[in-house]
């Protein structure tokens, strides 16, 4: 954003703001997608987004920007929510895991397409590329089917059978299928949804597991890793392209390795191997860091912090959709709205400070009098604060993965 003359507070708050715009697109999201259904939630969605996109494009300034990246942040926080939740309520239960792990890997496929072009035109350009795939998406709302179980619950019973119809052919049996769904929502449309329900006792398993993990997750840094990906490996020594090229081409294999593990494996196995491998590629890049700055090895220090940090970031990526498949699979639908938009605004909250305060840690250095005898050591407690990070995220993790979750087996075959 050189263009802009953007300090780092600027780029540091712009980074940020995905996640800001995020929590209140979270926290409203669940409400108004049980009022409105899911496909005029994913409307107001598509809006949020092209907004966002045209005031970067057209911004002559850093409040231009800030708005834009914040109207992006609302869609993004409704899109995060909205998702694994829509997708779980359409799929069939015993292909239900890689379905919701093709989310995450169409979305990985974006992020990738977007790493490629981004390194070849100007981010202007690239935004309004943007803008494309929202519009494409927003005009086919038309065909896309409204979700049996928020028609169940809403008592629109032809509605129902008509759409679960269309979703497993002409020729399929969904009397079963339908008479399933109505049983699991039957006794919730008795009374209105109330936000203090799902701190019930009976729920509190549930939203232990689902809110934890979403709230913990993105201690490991892995958004900001995303965000601030070029200046790592510039401050490395690491070569911008060959890192950013790196990481769009070997993500997509790797995401869809984990969308097909999720139904194979169990979503436990998964997060687990997930985050051991982020941490063990966490502290490997913040040794490197370490050793650069006593000397040792400053010749690898470029390859080998961008190996470690694509470690960390293939990692993240292969269990990074379990928390959100959790959410759509053990969340029931009376307290969905409101468990699913305390849980991904917390996610926000969480990711917006930690992409905030990264990129100051990432550019501070000592006073001038001592920078010349310690001049690495700003970016040694950057990557080292995000170590810490991850071992914080990962510890407490472990605890609620093994602990709350393999008493939770008893209860929820999801989860083996």
């Amino acid at each position: 954003m050189e263009d802009l003359n953007l300090s780092i507070a600027q780029f540091s708050l712009f980074g940020s703001l995905l996640n800001f715009g995020g929590m209140f697109g979270a926290i409203s999201s669940g409400k108004i997608a049980d009022l409105m259904g899911r496909k005029l939630t994913m409307l107001l969605m598509d809006v949020s987004l092209i907004i966002g996109w045209s005031a970067i494009i057209f911004a002559q300034s850093a409040l231009w920007l800030q708005l834009g990246r914040f109207s992006l942040g609302y869609g993004f926080g409704i899109l995060t929510f909205l998702l694994p939740v829509y997708v779980a309520e359409i799929s069939p239960k015993n292909i239900r895991g890689r379905f919701s792990g093709a989310v995450a890997l169409m979305v990985n496929i974006g992020v990738s397409v977007m790493f490629f072009i981004g390194n070849l035109i100007a981010w202007r350009t690239l935004a309004v590329i943007g803008v494309l795939p929202i519009l494409i998406h927003a005009l086919g709302l038309v065909f896309v089917p409204e979700s049996p179980r928020w028609l169940a619950n809403t008592g629109r019973e032809r509605q129902l059978e008509d759409t679960l119809q269309r979703l497993r052919g002409v020729n399929a049996d969904i009397t079963e299928e339908a008479t399933e769904i109505r049983d699991s929502t039957t006794h919730h449309q008795l009374s209105e949804p109330r936000f203090m329900e799902m701190f019930e006792k009976k729920y509190a398993r549930s939203l232990i597991v689902v809110i934890g993990t979403l709230i913990l997750l993105p201690l490991g840094g892995g958004q900001a890793l995303v965000f601030y990906a070029s200046l790592i490996f510039k401050k490395a020594g690491a070569s911008v392209i060959t890192g950013t090229t790196a990481y769009a081409i070997i993500q997509i294999p790797v995401c869809a390795m984990g969308a097909l593990l999720l139904d194979r494996t169990g979503r436990r196995a998964v997060l687990l191997v997930s985050l051991i491998s982020a941490c063990l590629g966490s502290f490997l890049a913040a040794l490197t860091f370490v050793l650069q700055d006593l000397n040792q090895w400053k010749e690898l220090t470029g390859t080998l912090v961008l190996i470690f940090v694509l470690v960390t970031l293939f990692s993240l990526a292969v269990g990074g959709s379990v928390p959100w498949v959790l959410m759509g699979e053990m969340l029931p639908i009376n307290i969905k709205g409101f468990a699913g938009s305390l849980g991904t605004f917390s996610s926000m909250f969480v990711g917006w400070i930690v992409n905030y305060v990264f990129n100051f840690l990432l550019e501070w250095s000592p006073s001038d009098d001592s920078r010349n005898k310690r001049k690495n050591i700003g970016r040694d407690r950057s990557v080292n604060a995000h170590l810490n990070l991850c071992i914080n995220s990962e510890g407490i993790i472990f605890c609620i993965i093994y602990v709350a979750v393999s008493y939770l087996l008893e209860n929820f075959y999801i989860m083996s």
